[in-house]
């Protein structure tokens, strides 16, 4: 598991998890890992990822053509949607970026985010 958690100011919802998917994608080919799968609760963003839609306004467009041009990097690349309801690790990433104003990426699960693992876990 990569986990990415970003502080950024960012126009809307979406900005935000482009952002984060962009640097989650730049990350796992720094790590060179050769198959990725990107889970969002932002099904817009999900949606036109896995339509190859690699577009967007002035404060995305790059990072979307960055995305679509890194997709090759890898041996397989899947973009997933899942609800927000079944993904409490992705919002408790969220907030500690949002909250410690300081972007991180962890190789591993730090301890605090092990309880909501194993919430999510029970729920699937």
């Amino acid at each position: 598991m990569l986990a990415t958690a970003l502080y950024a100011n960012t126009v809307s919802a979406e900005e935000a998890e482009i952002r984060a998917i962009w640097a989650a994608n730049r990350r796992a080919i720094d790590l060179k890992i050769p198959k990725l799968m990107v889970e969002s609760d932002a099904e817009v963003v999900i949606t036109q990822l896995q339509r190859k839609v690699y577009e967007g306004p002035w404060n995305t467009d790059a990072l979307l053509k960055d995305i679509g041009n890194w997709c090759s990097c890898f041996e397989g690349i899947s973009f997933c949607f899942v609800s927000r309801n079944y993904n409490g690790v992705a919002h408790d990433l969220a907030q500690w970026g949002k909250n410690s104003c300081m972007d991180m990426f962890w190789s591993t699960s730090p301890v605090w985010l092990i309880p909501s693992l194993e919430r999510d876990r029970l729920l699937i």
